[in-house]
């Protein structure tokens, strides 16, 4: 039985099935986070296809009337559920959204919604319009850049959040920050080789980006600290480019790894996107691994490094704990005037294997 037909036929489909489900909603058929009905009930309900039932439920979730938990379907919101978070991320192939899903009954008052910073930075002057519930913004990753956007958020007086890297420490005047210690991620890989028996150890990176040439510089010291060589020629600096562009980088790495250069018996790579390139040419140039070299990397990402072959061992930044932490500072500070810069991240080793 189709329960909108009294609406006028003007009005589009989902638009009649929006209103029909909010005021549903408003007369409190449904309790907060009780199960709604599912996409197959509003087809069988509004007799529609599946598309179009989907976009009345999107616009109603967006609108904080609903929520959704990965796996497990759609909620209704709990009236005081009227916050909106933005996650800006740095890249649009780098999300954090479904990360934050467990965390919806923690925060029965917020919402988020996740940009792209290049995509929120015409609209920093409209910001308060766009987003008329917004509590607050959470830029993650590359600060370097998001800086100007940040600016032109708190300009707006949006309380204005970031999570990343400590060597962003400089540019974090004036905003909440939640961080990971490039200090401890370093040591952590470094110590780890050295303890799998590697003294000619070499490093995989690039200096043009802040937080890979800090991994380098930490590697620099650790080996002084440690009386271990530096061999120059076991140091691949890449330009970033070069790292971004997966063939390329591959490329690259097999020439040098063939041309013998190479002689280390570990190897540092700052990210697990580095790692899978140089596992690959290193193998294809004739090396094995981990008999002639240990690899290890840092990883944010718990689906990358596992799937290199041959396993190598990597320092896990736990991201999502991080990410909820960071939306927990949200929650507690978004009314809060006083900064607060917290060093909180807590990374650890994964030994894969023999690596």
């Amino acid at each position: 039985m189709r329960t909108a037909n009294r609406v006028s036929p003007k009005i589009p489909i989902y638009r009649r099935i929006e209103e029909e489900l909010r005021s549903m909603l408003a007369e409190e058929r449904f309790k907060p986070h009780m199960p709604f009905l599912s996409e197959m009930e509003l087809c069988e309900r509004f007799q529609v296809n599946v598309a179009t039932a989907r976009k009345a439920v999107n616009q109603l979730t967006e609108e904080g009337l609903l929520y959704k938990l990965h796996r497990k379907g759609t909620f209704v919101a709990p009236l005081a559920r009227n916050k909106l978070i933005l996650l800006v991320t740095s890249e649009a192939d780098y999300s954090v959204i479904g990360r934050l899903t467990p965390m919806a009954r923690l925060f029965p008052e917020l919402q988020w919604q996740e940009l792209v910073v290049d995509d929120l930075r015409s609209c920093v002057p409209d910001i308060r319009h766009i987003f008329p519930r917004l509590a607050g913004t959470l830029f993650i990753r590359d600060i370097s850049k998001c800086i100007d956007v940040i600016h032109g958020v708190q300009s707006q007086n949006v309380p204005t959040f970031f999570y990343g890297s400590d060597t962003h420490l400089g540019y974090l005047q004036g905003v909440h920050a939640l961080l990971h210690r490039e200090r401890d991620i370093s040591r952590m890989a470094l110590d780890h080789l050295l303890e799998k028996g590697c003294r000619r150890i070499g490093f995989f990176g690039s200096s043009e980006w802040a937080t890979y040439a800090s991994r380098q510089a930490e590697y620099i010291q650790w080996m002084g600290e440690k009386k271990l060589p530096v061999i120059q020629k076991n140091i691949i600096d890449q330009t970033l480019p070069t790292m971004r562009n997966a063939p390329a980088c591959y490329e690259a790495l097999k020439s040098y790894f063939k041309s013998g250069e190479f002689t280390g018996d570990g190897i540092y790579c700052v990210d697990a996107w580095a790692a899978a390139c140089l596992v690959q040419a290193a193998l294809a140039a004739g090396l094995r691994i981990p008999e002639d070299v240990r690899v290890i990397s840092v990883e944010d990402d718990q689906t990358i490094a596992g799937r290199i072959f041959p396993q190598i061992s990597c320092v896990r930044i736990p991201l999502p704990e991080d990410i909820r932490e960071a939306v927990k500072l949200i929650a507690q500070h978004s009314t809060d005037d006083s900064k607060t810069i917290r060093l909180w991240s807590r990374p650890y080793v994964i030994a894969r294997q023999s690596t």
